[in-house]
């Protein structure tokens, strides 16, 4: 079904949308390390809410383009598990963020003015402030914390 540019526009949305799923897994179990007033917990709790609503919209936008959403979740999470260390995960956290919004970058030309792109460069944006936010907090945190 579809041509091969639409194969690929799924592909790609695909793609996003398991490494979304990803991000709310860990994300998820991040937050569980963190006390639930923090500063940091806040900011994981917005990223939270964000991959979520992500993760709906491009399954939305999967379907309605005729293709059917995978129903799998990015191998980012069994990355993480494997790591001890909190400051670990968030320095992996920040390189997940930085992947998405390099996929978006580097595709986005492939997709025709209107809403698709709009959202997608919202995403790219989403992400690229969340990799600030998370510098920010390493470079405010003592090491091996």
């Amino acid at each position: 079904m579809g041509s091969e540019t639409e194969r690929k526009i799924n592909d790609l949305l695909n793609s996003l949308l398991e490494a979304e799923r990803a991000g709310v897994q860990v994300i998820s179990e991040m937050l569980k390390l963190v006390p639930e007033n923090d500063e940091l917990s806040k900011k994981l709790n917005s990223f939270l809410l964000d991959e979520g609503l992500n993760c709906r919209i491009i399954k939305i936008l999967i379907e309605k383009t005729g293709f059917t959403p995978s129903n799998q979740t990015g191998g980012f999470v069994e990355k993480m598990n494997r790591l001890n260390l909190f400051s670990e995960k968030i320095t992996l956290l920040i390189k997940g963020q930085q992947w998405v919004a390099k996929q978006i970058e580097e595709n986005l030309h492939a997709f025709a003015e209107g809403s698709l792109k709009f959202f997608l460069k919202a995403i790219a944006e989403q992400h690229t402030e969340n990799v600030s936010v998370l510098n920010d907090y390493i470079s405010h945190t003592p090491a091996g914390k």
